[in-house]
């Protein structure tokens, strides 16, 4: 029995992280629940701004190295690490293959459920540019960190460590850091509203009877978690801004110009002649001519 045991660890040792298919998990926001026109919708509208969501940027590093994780099987080894930073891009986990999560995308849709669920906004939309917006406020980020660091236990006995896992003990762990810096704008000037930075970590112990496959949900939780509490950090925020900081101000419709009354035309009077007026500075001045000299008389 005991022999057969131990074939059968071995075999689990030799599969090692490969042990489950590829296991899928997507996190879907819920759709904006749709309202009846009535006045006290509009009006709660009116007292709302607008929001417009935009892709994140990403800023996140390469690492992938899992070659690492075979050193469990080197006798007195108690352990071998995977290491990634971009796990929605990785082949191999500790208790299964791969997943498909896009984490941009996924991201996308918690924190849209997020903002639709604060009640914050008179509405929400998910846009690829600003542009294509008429959002009062724009929120943006930065994707830094989604490292993902997994361990699988040997216990230092090699091919035999799986023995232990059947007895109950841990089979692994997982460790999860999420990073991610939010950003609000003004659509129309892009000054700057807010900002935070969702800092949040978890690490889960596997075996074979407990969190078995359970790679990625830490993911959703931190997600969850920290844009939550983002949204109540802004919730005080925008309780500090007069509303009409934060709507866009419509530009006030131009009038079409009235056409011009038409101007009274002057009669013209009919032409007389009429003598030119001297002119102030002649141009020259007839001079009279010198009269002529008597002539001299002679006495006698």
């Amino acid at each position: 029995m005991v022999l057969r045991l131990l074939f059968i660890a071995a075999l689990m040792g030799v599969s090692g992280c490969s042990t489950l298919k590829k296991t899928v998990h997507l996190v879907t926001a819920a759709s904006e629940p749709s309202k009846q026109n009535t006045p006290a919708v509009e009006k709660e509208k009116q007292e709302k701004p607008s929001l417009a969501i935009v892709p994140f940027a990403e800023k996140r590093g390469n690492l992938k190295s899992y070659g690492s994780v075979y050193k469990y099987l080197i006798p007195l080894v108690p352990y071998g690490t995977i290491r990634y930073e971009r796990p929605d891009e990785a082949k191999m986990f500790n208790t299964q293959n791969e997943f498909e999560f896009n984490m941009s995308e996924n991201l996308m849709k918690v924190i849209v459920d997020s903002a639709r669920s604060s009640e914050l906004f008179s509405s929400t939309i998910l846009t690829p540019t600003p542009l294509e917006s008429e959002a009062d406020l724009v929120l943006s980020g930065e994707i830094i960190s989604t490292l993902y660091e997994g361990k699988t236990y040997s216990y230092g006995i090699s091919f035999a460590g799986p023995v232990l896992w059947c007895l109950g003990l841990p089979a692994g762990s997982s460790h999860k850091e999420l990073h991610i810096v939010l950003f609000l704008k003004k659509r129309a000037t892009s000054e700057l509203l807010w900002t935070y930075a969702i800092n949040k970590e978890n690490t889960v112990v596997q075996g074979l009877y407990h969190n078995w496959g359970k790679e990625v949900n830490s993911f959703v939780n931190l997600m969850d978690k920290g844009t939550k509490e983002a949204m109540a950090d802004l919730r005080a925020k925008l309780s500090g801004i007069p509303l009409e900081h934060l709507k866009v101000k419509e530009p006030k419709p131009i009038l079409p110009l009235k056409e011009p009354l038409p101007l009274a035309v002057e009669k013209e009077s009919p032409k007389s002649e009429k003598e030119p007026a001297p002119s102030q500075y002649p141009l020259s001045e007839e001079i009279a001519p010198p009269a002529p000299e008597a002539p001299a008389t002679t006495q006698q």
